[in-house]
């Protein structure tokens, strides 16, 4: 028997019960005749589900055919085309994606919702991280100062000189449900602003 997956704008379906009620999702956005990253979205899911994670999944991509032929519980599929985006280098646009999708899918029944890139692989159910006050729960990457090129985009001088804490990695982020569209909206507006150092 399949789980319904999460429900998209206009639903009145309901999510998969759970302890806490948790969404994980990934983009897997391909060029043109080319599968790799929904390869490894497949991978992503079948993993979450072998090591016993019991929340919803959404795939968001762009292949012409579904990832999975048959259902997988708690899954929605949810495909992406050239008219949900806007227009921008194509090299920018699996980045963007993981904040303006929260336009395509509603995901206001969720405790949490955990954003993983693609090419990650689930050894445990993350679902035990997901607890606590906080808004906002990320990685950091040991040894990686924050003022490296990779994350100090949108440092001030002052931050650059004073901050003594490792870069965050953006591709796994969680963020408490009632917060979630306001966090990925102000993420799409810094995005959208000139940063101060690099590209």
């Amino acid at each position: 028997m399949n789980l319904p997956g999460p429900a998209p704008v206009g639903s009145e379906r309901q999510p998969a019960l759970t302890p806490i009620r948790t969404l994980i999702y990934t983009v897997a956005y391909d060029e043109r005749g080319k599968n790799a990253q929904a390869l490894m979205a497949r991978i992503l899911t079948a993993s979450l589900h072998r090591c016993g994670y019991c929340g919803d999944i959404a795939v968001f991509h762009n292949q012409r055919h579904a990832l999975f032929e048959h259902g997988r519980r708690g899954l929605t599929e949810i495909r992406i085309s050239a008219r949900d985006l806007p227009r921008e280098p194509w090299r920018r646009t699996p980045h963007r994606l993981k904040f303006t999708v929260r336009q395509l899918l509603d995901f206001s029944f969720y405790d949490w919702v955990l954003f993983l890139d693609a090419d990650c692989l689930a050894l445990r159910d993350p679902t035990p991280l997901l607890k606590g006050k906080e808004t906002i729960l990320f990685q950091t990457e040991p040894a990686m100062p924050i003022q490296w090129q990779q994350f100090n985009g949108y440092l001030t001088q002052s931050e650059m000189r004073s901050l003594k804490i490792d870069g965050v990695n953006s591709g796994s982020l969680a963020v408490s449900g009632n917060c979630f569209g306001a966090v990925m909206e102000e993420w799409d507006r810094i995005d959208q602003t000139m940063p101060a150092r690099g590209d």
